[in-house]
């Protein structure tokens, strides 16, 4: 900074940007523009009226997926990806999300620096970023009012498809295809693992009816 060295911190977002502030006072070392983006259409919902965006750096990670960005591998992959692209919104990083409607996120909560971070030189004092771009889709649904019967499709909609996909095909090797009652795992075990969890996935008890409360909620295994 004006031809002196500088002890300062780097912090690497999943967003695909970069920010730098001294490590004395934390302070940014390039100037942050603050900027205004629309408010949600949501019912009560209220959202930050502006975020801080660099203004000197460059963003290492594509911020919008665009049509010219959609698979050229073949022309009728191009065409059906291409359909379905145009059903969804894509704003980029930072916008609402609407009701029912696919929203691009790109890059997602797995893009840009991710959890990998950055790595840093100072034999050569040059920064290393591994950057990831990858497109994620989600959308808001509302929820049943109360006293409405709900159907399991909704059950599932609303608190399993944002991992196991829509069609319970997952997103494998995240996350997988989610259970079907053929599965031989047999009912007892299956609600034992929705109501307690397994492995990456985390457990839903307040799914549970009032005839598998936790306290009486016991599997064999479990003793």
């Amino acid at each position: 900074m004006d031809g002196k060295d500088v002890d300062a911190v780097e912090i690497a977002t999943s967003r695909g940007s970069s920010g730098f502030s001294t490590a004395q006072n934390g302070k940014p070392l390039f100037p942050i523009e603050y900027k205004k983006y629309p408010p949600s259409t949501i019912p009560g919902e209220k959202l930050s009226e502006t975020q801080p965006l660099p203004t000197k750096l460059r963003h290492f990670a594509r911020q919008l997926l665009t049509e010219d960005m959609l698979t050229q591998r073949t022309p009728g992959a191009h065409a059906e990806v291409l359909a379905r692209f145009k059903k969804m919104i894509s704003r980029g990083p930072i916008h609402t999300t609407d009701v029912g409607v696919d929203t691009v996120m790109f890059p997602a909560w797995t893009g840009g620096a991710e959890w990998g971070g950055a790595a840093f030189d100072p034999d050569h004092s040059l920064l290393y970023i591994n950057s990831n771009e990858m497109a994620w889709l989600y959308a808001l649904a509302e929820d049943p009012k109360p006293g409405a019967t709900v159907s399991e499709k909704i059950w599932y909609r609303t608190q399993c498809a944002v991992c196991h996909g829509e069609n319970r095909t997952g997103a494998p090797p995240t996350f997988l295809r989610s259970w079907i009652s053929g599965s031989g795992l047999g009912p007892t075990k299956m609600r034992d693992v929705i109501f307690y969890g397994q492995g990456r996935m985390t457990g839903f008890p307040t799914l549970a009816g009032p005839e598998y409360r936790r306290d009486q909620f016991r599997t064999s295994e479990r003793g």
